[in-house]
């Protein structure tokens, strides 16, 4: 990444989501008072958010820190409020986090670094391949928080329901965006990047040439799956309504964009 979105998207946005729970973490913890009907009438009615307990959290490569980080924080941050009648170690969350095996500079430094400034008590970082992972999951945990392709998604949701385990699933997938023959073709291209038809490759560089691809299937894979890098499929549709026909074929989209000069679009 970038220096500067490294530091935003990353960075940024962990010491963000630490302030938030630091500044809120006690008006989450107390019970929620509910409305009673005539059969609880003469009961204590409240919801009080008890930790899972065992939470294992499985994180990406192209986000390495923050997808894992914030669900680290949520995670350690869950505490059982203080019981009445004198329990003196409250709850709490246990974490195993499993960082991206692509990202190994990510990997060794989470693995090296995280035990210098959080309790060791309270986490464990586990250094695995696809294999590793495999048996991994094969443990009941109490939660599993997931960020990865839609694929590996059904093994993890297939895994958890031996056990029942619920699960916070944030999957990848495509991003359409219409554009009319009506719009700004220039104002497009500038919110686009500049594109040219590219194809160059250079797998020491990690270089990707920006590349434009035409005639397509639907089928064919970059159709299908995320894709992370200056790469742009177009598909010609007729009309606007055979746009959205086409993409309510697929599954949901993560966003959608339209560029048109016709309100109506």
């Amino acid at each position: 990444q970038p220096s500067f979105e490294a530091e935003f998207s990353e960075i940024l946005l962990c010491k963000n989501e630490l302030h938030e729970t630091l500044n809120n973490l006690s008006r989450w913890m107390k019970d929620e008072q509910v409305d009673k009907n005539l059969v609880t009438r003469l009961d204590s009615a409240f919801i009080r958010k008890d930790p899972y307990g065992v939470v294992l959290i499985i994180a990406p490569w192209n986000y390495p820190i923050h997808l894992l980080l914030v669900p680290l924080i949520g995670a350690i941050a869950a505490v059982e409020p203080q019981m009445s009648f004198g329990q003196e170690d409250p709850g709490r969350n246990c974490v195993i986090i499993k960082p991206s095996e692509i990202t190994k500079n990510t990997e060794r430094l989470v693995a090296e670094e995280l035990p210098n400034y959080l309790d060791k008590d309270c986490f464990a970082v586990v250094t695995a391949g696809v294999e590793e992972t495999t048996r991994l999951l094969e443990n009941k945990f109490d939660y599993i928080f997931f960020t990865g392709s839609p694929a590996v998604g059904r093994i993890i949701m297939t895994a958890a329901a031996k056990h029942l385990t619920p699960v916070t699933l944030e999957l990848g997938g495509k991003n359409p965006c219409y554009v009319s023959d009506t719009c700004d073709v220039q104002n497009v291209a500038r919110r686009g990047g500049r594109v040219a038809i590219g194809g160059q490759t250079d797998e020491k560089e990690r270089y990707i040439a920006p590349t434009v691809l035409v005639d397509l299937q639907p089928s064919d894979p970059i159709m299908q799956e995320e894709i992370f890098g200056p790469i742009l499929p177009i598909v010609i549709v007729a009309n606007v309504e055979e746009a959205i026909d086409f993409i309510n074929s697929r599954e949901r989209p993560l966003a959608v964009y339209a560029f048109s000069s016709e309100d109506k679009v």
